[in-house]
């Protein structure tokens, strides 16, 4: 973010509970663990199962903790994260969509952009006009996100 553009408000993205995840994936792998050693077969075998079950569960935690986007507000646009910034005037509109039994702001952009790559799997199985979604934050339900973003669109366009 530059130092021209100060921030009116900061969404903080919701993020798994660390601790919680940490007691749990440590008493599963420990659980894991405990037949590794035993005679039968089908033992040791979901033995390996659990401790593999584990690691992806760890890794899809770190990459859901980190890759967690916040919504930072400035007077000529909002950041998603730290790099993607997004002007009011480039914004067409806002909406919210359903998706995964969770709801999502949603904004489509005055141009959209081409689908490519990354974006591509992002945003895949949504309406093609739809340029990108805010992550849901712990500050506001969905509503008053929308409705915070369309008047902050609204007052600075």
């Amino acid at each position: 973010m530059t130092a021209q553009t100060s921030s009116l408000r900061v969404f903080r993205a919701k993020r798994p509970n660390i601790i919680r995840s940490a007691v749990s994936l440590l008493m599963l792998a420990f659980a894991s663990m405990m037949f590794l050693e035993a005679d039968s077969l089908m033992l040791r075998g979901l033995s390996w199962a659990s401790i593999v079950f584990t690691l992806v569960v760890i890794v899809r935690l770190t990459i859901r903790f980190i890759a967690a986007r916040d919504v930072t507000v400035t007077e000529k646009g909002f950041w998603l994260g730290r790099g993607n910034f997004i002007g009011w005037d480039k914004v067409l509109r806002f909406g919210t969509i359903d998706m995964k039994r969770q709801s999502f702001v949603v904004f489509t952009l005055v141009t959209p952009p081409e689908r490519s790559g990354m974006d591509r799997m992002r945003l895949r199985g949504l309406p093609a006009d739809i340029a990108g979604y805010l992550p849901a934050t712990i500050d506001a339900s969905v509503s008053e996100l929308l409705d915070y973003m369309n008047r902050t669109k609204r007052h600075y366009s």
